[in-house]
């Protein structure tokens, strides 16, 4: 078994698979699975570490459970169910809202998934810029192959690049015909942020993750010395059984946490769990997203936001599938919904 592992077949299977959970959770391809999601409110207007403040602990508050919380950093109190809940939900708003006002983010990026019982470390750097400008590079080694994910958008094309090994795949994204297509759709306040959430990056992160869980608990904690609030949240009833109903395969998580600076609510570490075998039922780690060396509204360059393919790779335009899965799923017919058919209807 060794041996397989160490193969390159098996490094590569590996790493296509570490990639694709990875990119699922950063491309957000969520939307896919989720009915499209409610408008969210336009981007404040600065997102300044000057801005208002987290919000703070509710009254009527009792301590939470540790299971689960960051690392050696407990929390110290955790609100009501009803009000947690609340607060929990009006956290990660603030947060999305704030991320996409910043002039500009730069980031280290370091994400660990597991896979059976092989953990992967996957490293990277994230650039965001202003008008839908990005930057996300990440790079997994294992036993004989290389993976490589890139996404680029200069605020008109979002060009992908996944390399495994020596197969490359390049994909491209046409933004200014995506927002034409929105522009027409009969509803276009459900669209717009499952567009944004098409996009990537962690303002795409954050949209789909409010628009697929429900946000249950807030805790006031602490994170690399630093006040942070954490928010904790399941999968709303409707994707969870899309995702597999009550048994979710192995490789699904159930719940999620995520904890932000406080000051400035920006995501510092991203989790998601699954239920372990252990009796009474605790929860294990799929894939942990840290995200450290934090610049906001610091200098960027014209050249984060540029790549040219390679001239001897064809590149797939996948804009025509991303339109489609942003329109609204069409009503079923009564035979599909299993209603009797109206009076005078075949």
């Amino acid at each position: 078994m060794n041996s397989l592992r160490n193969s390159p077949v098996w490094s590569g299977r590996t790493a296509l698979v570490a990639l694709t959970v990875f990119g699922w959770c950063w491309c957000s391809e969520w939307h896919a699975v989720a009915e499209p999601p409610p408008a969210g409110a336009k981007p404040a207007a600065s997102g300044s570490a000057d801005s208002a403040q987290a919000p703070g602990p509710a009254a009527g508050q009792r301590p939470p459970e540790k299971k689960g919380a960051a690392s050696g950093e407990p929390s110290q109190s955790t609100a009501t169910d009803a009000e947690s809940a609340a607060e929990a939900e009006r956290t990660l708003d603030t947060a999305r809202r704030r991320l996409v006002g910043y002039r500009s983010v730069r980031a280290r990026l370091t994400e660990v998934v597991r896979i059976g019982k092989l953990p992967l470390r996957i490293e990277g750097t994230y650039v965001q810029g202003p008008q839908l400008r990005l930057r996300l590079e990440y790079t997994l080694k294992t036993a004989g192959t290389t993976a490589e994910l890139l996404e680029v958008c200069d605020g008109q094309l979002l060009l992908s690049r996944r390399r495994v090994g020596k197969q490359v795949h390049v994909t491209r994204r046409d933004i200014g015909q995506i927002l034409e297509a929105l522009r027409g759709s009969a509803n276009v306040k459900k669209t717009v942020l499952a567009f944004q959430m098409g996009l990537g990056g962690l303002p795409a992160l954050l949209a789909s993750m409010q628009e697929t869980m429900d946000w249950h608990r807030q805790e006031q904690t602490t994170w690399q010395g630093q006040a942070a609030v954490a928010i904790e949240g399941r999968w709303k009833p409707a994707i969870r059984d899309r995702l597999g109903g009550e048994r979710l395969p192995g490789y699904v998580p159930e719940t999620a946490r995520i904890v932000f600076d406080r000051r400035t609510l920006f995501p510092r570490r991203i989790e998601f769990f699954r239920a372990d075998d252990n009796d009474p039922p605790g929860r294990e780690t799929l894939l942990r997203l840290s995200i450290d060396d934090v610049v906001l509204d610091g200098p960027v360059r014209d050249a984060d936001f540029t790549f040219v393919p390679p001239d001897d790779v064809p590149i797939e335009d996948v804009t025509q599938a991303y339109i489609q899965a942003l329109k609204p799923r069409a009503a079923k017919s009564p035979a599909q919904s299993g209603a009797a058919p109206a009076e005078g209807q075949p």
